[in-house]
C-alpha cells in the first residue's frame, strides 16, 4: 500500500531536502536527487529506478526493498544505511561510501562499484554477480553465501572478511587482498587469482579447479580438503600451508 506521501515527495524533488522525511513507496521514478541531504531519511518501499542520487548524502537512511535499478549513487555516502532487500541492479555506485551498512539480500547484479568502500558491512546472501568492484574495500565484511559469479574484484580488498560458502565462480580476483579471510567452502573455480593475496586465510573445502594461481601467496593457509584440479599454480607460495 503507497502512502499518501505526494506533498513530501514534491518538496523534496523542489529542494532536494529530506533530511529524516519519510518516502515510504513514494514514486521517484527518473527523480533529480542529485547531491540531496537524504541523511537519516526512510524511502523502504520506494520506486528510485533510473533516479539520479550521484553526490547524496544518505547516512543513516533506510533503503529496504527499494527498487533502484539502473539508478546513479556514484559518489554517495550510504554509511550505516539498511538497503536489505534493495534491487540494486544495473546502478552506478562507484566512488561511494557504504561502511557498516545492511546489505543482506540485496541485489547489485552488473552494478558499477568501483573504489567503493564497504568496510565491515553485512552482504550476506546477496547478489553481486557479474559487478565491477574493481579497487573496492570490503574487508572485515560478512559476505556469506554472497554471489560474486564473474564479478571483477581486481585491486579489492576483501582481507579479514566473511565469505564462507561465496560463489566466485569465474571471478577476477587477480592482486587482491583476502589475507585473513573465511573462505570456507566457497567456489572458486576458474577464478583469476594472479599475484592475490590469500595469507593465513581459511580455505577449507574451497574449490579452486582451474583457477589461475600464478605468483598467488598462499603462506600459512588452511587447504585442507581443498580442490586444486587443473589449477595453474606457477610461482604460488604455498609456503607452511595446510593440506
Amino acid at each position: 500500500m503507497k502512502s499518501d506521501n505526494t506533498a513530501e515527495v514534491m518538496e523534496l524533488l523542489r529542494t532536494k531536502d529530506g533530511m529524516g522525511g519519510s518516502f515510504e513507496h513514494a514514486d521517484l521514478k527518473n527523480a533529480n536527487l542529485k547531491n540531496a541531504n537524504l541523511k537519516n531519511a526512510s524511502f523502504q518501499g520506494a520506486n528510485l529506478r533510473d533516479a539520479d542520487l550521484s553526490g547524496a548524502n544518505l547516512k543513516g537512511a533506510n533503503l529496504k526493498d527499494i527498487d533502484a535499478h539502473g539508478a546513479d549513487f556514484s559518489g554517495a555516502n550510504f554509511e550505516g544505511a539498511n538497503l536489505e532487500h534493495a534491487d540494486c541492479s544495473h546502478v552506478e555506485i562507484s566512488n561511494a561510501s557504504a561502511k557498516r551498512a545492511n546489505l543482506k539480500e540485496a541485489v547489485f547484479r552488473s552494478a558499477e562499484l568501483v573504489n567503493t568502500s564497504l568496510i565491515n558491512c553485512n552482504l550476506t546472501d546477496a547478489d553481486f554477480s557479474y559487478s565491477n568492484l574493481n579497487g573496492a574495500d570490503l574487508s572485515k565484511s560478512s559476505m556469506a553465501n554472497l554471489s560474486l559469479m564473474r564479478a571483477n574484484l581486481s585491486f579489492a580488498d576483501l582481507s579479514n572478511a566473511n565469505l564462507s560458502d561465496a560463489n566466485l565462480r569465474d571471478a577476477n580476483l587477480s592482486f587482491a587482498k583476502l589475507n585473513n579471510s573465511n573462505l570456507e567452502n566457497a567456489d572458486m573455480k576458474g577464478g583469476e587469482l594472479v599475484n592475490t593475496e590469500l595469507a593465513s586465510a581459511d580455505l577449507k573445502n574451497v574449490n579452486l579447479e582451474g583457477a589461475n594461481l600464478k605468483d598467488a601467496d598462499f603462506s600459512n593457509s588452511d587447504l585442507t580438503g581443498a580442490e586444486l584440479k587443473d589449477s595453474i599454480c606457477k610461482g604460488t607460495n604455498f609456503k607452511n600451508t595446510t593440506k
